[in-house]
């Protein structure tokens, strides 16, 4: 995963939760825009759990993201309008 890409779902609107499948298989929730920081140079974001745990991910180690409703794989926005188009 990009920052860009980590940041189209972050600043996106409405913000919709999403899940950051890892490359160990391990899966990290993301509830709300203000459970997840992104650094500065963009190489991890941190995650607050529910319990208020913290969870760093390095985003070279994504490998999917699943976005609640949304269907199959995750497209840019730049795809869909091709495609609509």
């Amino acid at each position: 995963m990009t920052i860009g890409q980590l940041r189209e779902l972050y600043y996106g609107e409405p913000f919709r939760p999403f899940v950051l499948i890892l490359r160990d298989g391990s899966r990290v929730n993301v509830k709300k825009r203000e459970c997840i920081a992104i650094a500065p140079g963009g190489e991890f974001a941190e995650v607050v759990g529910v319990d208020s745990s913290i969870t760093r991910v390095v985003l070279a180690d994504v490998v999917d993201v699943q976005v609640a409703g949304q269907r199959g794989p995750r497209r840019r926005s730049s795809e869909r309008r091709r495609k609509a188009g």
